[in-house]
């Protein structure tokens, strides 16, 4: 489903940019874009859209910029893109979730898929992981593990995630009703945040994507018990995946993509 929505959107920008890569040099399609980034910096989805202004500027634009406008899991800055004026020079970076989950999960959106903003591009695939932080000791290095730790410190087991409502939100959840264990669910506004308090021992786990993890592991800040890819990642290549430790359920990625406000055309 998260595939199918995104891919339903490609036509336009990545059709038109990879036509003006290898074909004559035309003039850029606006003066000047504005990306939306609905979460921190320093998160996947600040970076994705930071990597993809790199990319469109001077064919997309002379000039793209990336506002991050965090709030809400990403729904705040959807809002912004449904209320900016559809001239094609705001758009948004965004999880599928947004799209496919929000609807579901949400009585009242802000925005309305298909009235007030479609997907545009598909951008990255990307997948996730469980991190513990100093609060979950060393001897802990699987999903067993941490189940037998949680359930005899039920008082310190919590779970950070971007937001609820988010792919991270759920796949906790699903490791909970799997795995046998409670965890009290504190939303962020953004992985970021969340991995910054992991680290200071202020949570005990963070689901994220896995990327958000990496410039941490090196140094031993934290260790990542289970990845939701069906092998394991060249990025964490010790972490074992949740599949590896009999939870197939939860082999899982997600897309991040370009959206843009209904009425603008960038094949035009």
């Amino acid at each position: 489903m998260l595939r199918r929505t995104l891919l339903g959107g490609t036509a336009a920008l990545s059709v038109s940019l990879s036509h003006r890569t290898f074909a004559q040099k035309r003039e850029p399609i606006l003066p000047s874009v504005k990306l939306l980034a609905g979460f921190p910096a320093g998160g996947s989805i600040d970076a994705t859209a930071r990597m993809l202004a790199d990319a469109a500027r001077g064919d997309l634009a002379e000039l793209v910029v990336v506002d991050n406008k965090p709030g809400a899991g990403g729904r705040m800055a959807a809002e912004m893109l449904a209320r900016a004026a559809p001239d094609g020079s705001t758009l948004l970076v965004s999880h599928a979730s947004a799209m496919t989950l929000y609807p579901h999960v949400y009585k009242q959106m802000p925005y309305e898929l298909g009235k007030d903003i479609v997907p545009l591009a598909p951008v990255s695939q990307i997948a996730f992981g469980l991190g513990v932080g100093p609060m979950v000791p060393a001897e802990v290095k699987d999903i067993k593990g941490l189940v037998r730790w949680v359930n005899e410190n039920s008082a310190k087991a919590s779970c950070g995630s971007p937001g609820t409502g988010s792919m991270p939100d759920f796949l906790a959840q699903r490791l909970e009703k799997l795995a046998g264990m409670k965890l009290s669910h504190v939303p962020y506004r953004g992985s970021a945040p969340a991995i910054q308090d992991l680290l200071a021992g202020q949570v005990s786990c963070v689901m994220s994507p896995i990327g958000d993890f990496v410039p941490y592991i090196a140094g031993g800040k934290l260790r990542v018990l289970g990845a939701t890819t069906e092998k394991r990642s060249k990025f964490l290549p010790d972490a074992p995946t949740f599949a590896e430790q009999g939870l197939p359920q939860l082999t899982a990625t997600e897309y991040y993509g370009a959206v843009k406000a209904v009425d603008f055309d960038y094949t035009k």
